[in-house]
């Protein structure tokens, strides 16, 4: 909801830059970050809605950058990857690590 409303305010180019700035921070506290887990987990939970909102603004951005078949293909081509993501994640998690 906050991205849309910067969208709205400073534009969508600038709103996209300054998401990824706020979420290359927030990378850069959780690998500096202290053991305690709450605060590991409010950087966690930044770190979350920061890439949520840069989902909404590409969504909201790309259909004025890129014709309709490359995003069509692009769009089909991602999911496709995803979804054998989610087939190949439970294995990975299970089997090839040795603690689960």
């Amino acid at each position: 909801m906050v991205s849309l409303l910067l969208i709205e305010k400073i534009g969508r180019k600038k709103t996209m830059a300054l998401e990824f700035f706020l979420f290359t921070i927030t990378l850069c506290l959780l690998f500096n970050c202290s053991t305690q887990k709450s605060v590991v987990t409010a950087i966690l939970f930044l770190a979350r809605a920061l890439g949520s909102g840069l989902f909404q603004v590409a969504y909201v951005y790309t259909p004025e950058v890129y014709p309709t078949v490359l995003r069509s293909v692009g769009v089909g081509s991602c999911s496709g990857v995803a979804r054998f993501g989610a087939m190949l994640t439970p294995y990975i998690a299970q089997v090839l690590m040795r603690q689960s």
